[in-house]
């Protein structure tokens, strides 16, 4: 299957870039209900066919299905192309003297967007920033992972994080270089992310299911190849000039 991706100035059409990590990531914020894309696990939405809007903060997400395959046991996978109206990242500037600087609003194209303007190919990313680590679901939500289960708890867990958003997503480390982390899903499936220095995006890698049930893949810029033991698919984006 084919997938156009589009340029533009400033190449919207990124992923996200992995930003050299500390030891332990901090605590950070859930992110601002009025800017979340996608679906979360307590939001309310206007259904129907492939067309959703969440109620809270008006985001419009198309989510058309490309190609959907089952595998042994439970597993199965699937490619989609998803739209959010929500296509800005926005954050705050300072600019001018230290002690009495201009603030200014920054809007930037979301990451993550890599067919598109708020269009997206995906089968989920991991996220690193520089203080927190974060999963983007393949239809443009955003899950943080934080080292303590309860914002109460008293000790950090070493290696592994949590999100608190009610979607139960677990985070470890494999290994301690930094360059492999799995997410575990509440239904026992995992997805192994690798990345080849603490300077790179994550790369998926495969999905695995409780009983050992494997996809693997392999991602460059322009092609996805996905293997199930049984078949072999392959997505392919072509830039479109003008």
């Amino acid at each position: 299957m084919t997938g156009r991706r589009t340029p533009s100035p400033g190449r919207f059409a990124r992923l996200a870039l992995g930003i050299a990590l500390g030891a332990t990531p901090a605590l950070w914020a859930q992110v601002d209900p009025n800017v979340e894309r996608g679906f979360t696990a307590v939001g309310a939405y206007d259904a129907g066919g492939i067309d959703h809007v969440n109620l809270a903060n008006g985001n419009l997400v198309l989510a058309i299905p490309l190609a959907s395959y089952p595998t042994d046991g439970a597993l199965s996978y699937g490619v989609s192309l998803t739209y959010n109206a929500e296509v800005w990242d926005r954050s705050l500037r300072a600019v001018g003297t230290k002690g009495d600087p201009t603030i200014f609003r920054r809007f930037e194209p979301g990451a993550g967007f890599n067919s598109g303007l708020g269009w997206a190919v995906s089968l989920g990313d991991l996220v690193a920033q520089s203080s927190f680590f974060a999963y983007r679901a393949p239809e443009g939500s955003e899950h943080r992972f934080f080292n303590m289960l309860h914002a109460d708890d008293d000790t950090p867990t070493g290696g592994v994080f949590y999100t608190r958003d009610g979607t139960y997503l677990r985070l470890k480390a494999v290994g301690s270089s930094g360059f492999t982390y799995e997410v575990e899903f509440p239904d026992g499936t995992i997805h192994r992310f690798q990345r080849g220095s603490l300077t790179l995006p994550f790369k998926l890698i495969w999905i695995r299911d409780r009983f050992g049930n494997q996809i693997t893949v392999s991602q460059s810029t322009t092609l996805w190849t996905l293997s199930d033991g049984y078949r072999t698919q392959q997505v392919q984006f072509v830039e479109v000039e003008g």
